[in-house]
């Protein structure tokens, strides 16, 4: 899904956040990097705005959007630690 986007937060090396601006599909996220004895915390937050049909979905949304990326943050880890191209499963 494509959605147009407006940077709202911007801190470098601490935190940046997003909206859609795209009435289709309205969601901001956010990331905050905080510095751990063992190396960099990353948490992200999504707000995703669900009506009609979708909210009814948004358990199942949620708990797909949690599996991804979870993965998707393990391939991070794993490229960020090991600097060298993983194959995304």
């Amino acid at each position: 899904m494509e959605s147009a986007i407006h940077l709202t937060t911007y801190e470098q090396n601490k935190q940046f956040a997003f909206k859609s601006i795209s009435e289709s599909s309205p969601f901001q996220q956010s990331f905050l990097f905080e510095t751990t004895a063992g190396g960099t915390k990353l948490s992200t937050v999504i707000e995703l705005e669900t009506a009609g049909l979708l909210g009814l979905a948004k358990p199942l949304i949620a708990l797909g959007l949690k599996r991804d990326m979870g993965a998707d943050f393990g391939f991070l880890k794993n490229l960020s630690e090991n600097r060298v191209p993983a194959v995304a499963a």
